[in-house]
């Protein structure tokens, strides 16, 4: 079982070198406008100073889990790039305890703002099918709550409060059709 954890974390007996052990710590920090990467930092154990910490590359959400199995550490990423990605990302928080995440109000801002890009890019790829107003299709997408929690700088925790679903949006469109392909030499329509 994998359990989310937060702030800096620990281990001892990291190996190393090839007969070495150490300790070695793990944490996530937050940028604004780039937003989350995992760090590592260990402990020289020859000198017993701190090396310089090895951080990850950035994605819209990374969280640190320990697998209480095996007792290992290790980062999770998140890119939101499409609906059901969105959707990950409320399961992800409903299905863990809503302090597992803690979200400064930036932070919060920033996530909100992903998903609502995500999903206006996202629905110009899907037409809403024969009789379906568009309007209905605008409200399954949960768009113009999202853009209201954005503006109200609403804790990003209550994703899973709107009942967000992919396939609701799915049963009303019709992904268009792209007629473009992407060579080396660019896009050819």
């Amino acid at each position: 079982m994998k359990t989310i954890l937060t702030g800096k974390q620990s281990a001892n007996n990291y190996p190393y070198g090839f007969s070495l052990k150490t300790t070695i710590y793990y944490w996530v920090e937050y940028k604004k406008g780039k937003g989350y990467r995992g760090v590592t930092q260990t402990i020289n154990p020859k000198t017993g100073k701190l090396n310089a910490p090895k951080a990850s590359t950035y994605s819209h959400l990374v969280y640190l889990v320990k697998d209480s199995e095996r007792g290992y550490f290790s980062f999770e990423h998140l890119n939101i790039r499409d609906i059901k990605d969105v959707e990950t990302l409320a399961n992800l928080f409903s299905n863990n305890p809503f302090d597992a995440f803690t979200f400064s109000e930036v932070e919060s801002v920033d996530l909100w703002a992903i998903i609502i890009s995500c999903l206006r890019v996202s629905l110009t790829f899907y037409q809403p099918k024969e009789g379906v107003p568009n309007e209905q299709v605008l409200e399954a997408a949960k768009v113009r709550e999202f853009v209201k929690a954005y503006k109200e700088k609403i804790n990003i925790n209550t994703l899973p409060y709107f009942k967000f679903s992919a396939q609701a949006i799915y049963d009303l469109t019709d992904k268009k059709e792209i007629k473009y392909t992407i060579t080396s030499y660019g896009i050819n329509g």
